[in-house]
This record gives C-alpha cells, sequence and structure tokens, in this order.
C-alpha cells in the first residue's frame, strides 16, 4: 500500500483534542486519547496522546497517520469518518 502522507510541519486536518485512537499492537493495545496537538519550536507538528493508565506519548502527528494507514492504530469515535489520506 502507498499512502501521500502530510508533512511534519502540516496542521492536522482532523486530529483534535478528545479523539480516540485504538491500537492491537502488543504492547501498545487499548485506547489512547488525544490530549493535545503541539507545533515544537522547529514548526513540527506532535500529538500528545493519554493512555487508559494515564501515562503521556508525545508523537509526530505523521507516525499517527502512518501508524492508521498500516492498520497499527483506528479511529474509533465519530471524528474518525472525516479521516482521509491525500
Amino acid at each position: 500500500m502507498v499512502a501521500t502522507l502530510p508533512s511534519a510541519g502540516a496542521a492536522p486536518t482532523w486530529l483534535v483534542p478528545g479523539q480516540i485512537l485504538r491500537s492491537s499492537e502488543p504492547g501498545w493495545s487499548g485506547d489512547f486519547v488525544v490530549a493535545r496537538i503541539v507545533r515544537d519550536e522547529s514548526g513540527f507538528c506532535h500529538a500528545v496522546l493519554n493512555d487508559t493508565q494515564g501515562r503521556e506519548i508525545s508523537t509526530f502527528v505523521d507516525q499517527i497517520y502512518y501508524s492508521i494507514a498500516e492498520g497499527m492504530l483506528t479511529p474509533v469515535n465519530p471524528m474518525a469518518s472525516r479521516f482521509r489520506l491525500n
């Protein structure tokens, strides 16, 4: 599968605080909630996720897009219907 992903500096078009993502990856299974979207000093966009145990995980938005495209994460709430890859 080939997917064109937005650049790391691009603002997410659908990823918003409260968005729930479900992982089926061993060791990372469960739900993650997007707590906030932040842009670092270099202009890169990060998503801060909270897991069910209260841990905070920061990752590039591109990594989330890639993980969804590869089936490692699945959006599980109504915002999911707005997801699309270019």
